[in-house]
């Protein structure tokens, strides 16, 4: 078998993470995985059709999103995504001179809400590229509030936490609005800490492999998006006009971060 993996749907912008307000990255980034069936034919070569869907138990897979450190742009470049936002079309492989440390994960709490403590340590410690640094800056001043509450104490955010949100979520099968069955991961509450200009690269595990005193399993697909620019909130140009994908999505039921007193911005952000 084989997997192909890609953001099909890229956040464009964001607006940064205070201790007052959170609001997700828009358009909500989503993550197709099609899965194809390799055999070999009369003549020696290799010839591959899509899988049935049918067969495969999606909330098995969990896809897990972290954040790359800040992108430098040359000055008056807008990232990729706030030029077009049309269908992705990068690369669905993971190949990036971004330095990431896979060996740990970048999230709100450290934990998956919903899932057992032995799979998150399986998923969580699973190898990666070993000797991988990652470098993220550090929360604003105003975040080292969050959490404070009625009690008045203040609990410091982590250092170099910068991703927040539902870092992991279960796949769900949908019909694609070209008709056929999709596998989907689809990321409606991510949002960042700090301004700049980002990439998010996803992983992909399969549940269904762990077992009691096993090793942390690897990811088995990944891919990134495109780079999008997180906004400080004075300067916050408005979330995107929804995209054909997410009216899809919200026919199917489903409850895609779109603020009702949000404005929706007409153009691509100014730099």
């Amino acid at each position: 078998q084989r997997f192909l993996f890609k953001c099909v749907q890229e956040p464009v912008s964001g607006r940064r993470k205070t201790d007052k307000d959170r609001r997700s990255l828009a358009p909500v980034p989503i993550v197709r995985m099609w899965v194809k069936e390799c055999y070999q034919d009369v003549m020696g070569g290799w010839s591959e059709s899509d899988l049935d869907l049918s067969d495969i138990d999606p909330s098995c897979l969990i896809c897990e999103a972290e954040i790359s450190p800040p992108v430098d742009l040359p000055a008056g470049v807008l990232p990729q995504s706030l030029k077009t936002q049309g269908p992705s079309n990068h690369r669905s492989s993971w190949i990036s001179d971004q330095h990431w440390d896979t060996r740990s994960v970048a999230g709100p709490s450290g934990t998956m809400q919903g899932y057992p403590e032995q799979v998150q340590h399986l998923i969580a410690d699973a190898p990666g590229d070993t000797g991988r640094t990652r470098k993220l800056p550090h929360a604003q001043p105003d975040e080292e509030l969050e959490g404070s509450g009625r009690s008045g104490k203040k609990a410091r955010l982590e250092v170099g936490r910068n991703l927040f949100g539902a870092l992991h979520v279960s796949g769900v099968k949908v019909v694609a609005p070209s008709g056929e069955l999709g596998l989907w991961f689809l990321f409606t509450d991510l949002c960042v800490g700090t301004e700049g200009n980002y990439r998010l690269r996803f992983r992909v595990f399969d549940l269904s492999v762990i077992k009691p005193q096993m090793p942390p399993v690897p990811h088995f697909a990944n891919c990134e998006s495109e780079i999008f620019k997180v906004w400080a909130p004075k300067a916050f140009p408005g979330i995107p006009k929804p995209t054909e994908l997410t009216e899809h999505f919200i026919k199917q039921g489903f409850k895609l971060n779109a603020r009702k007193n949000e404005r929706t911005a007409r153009t691509p952000p100014p730099e």
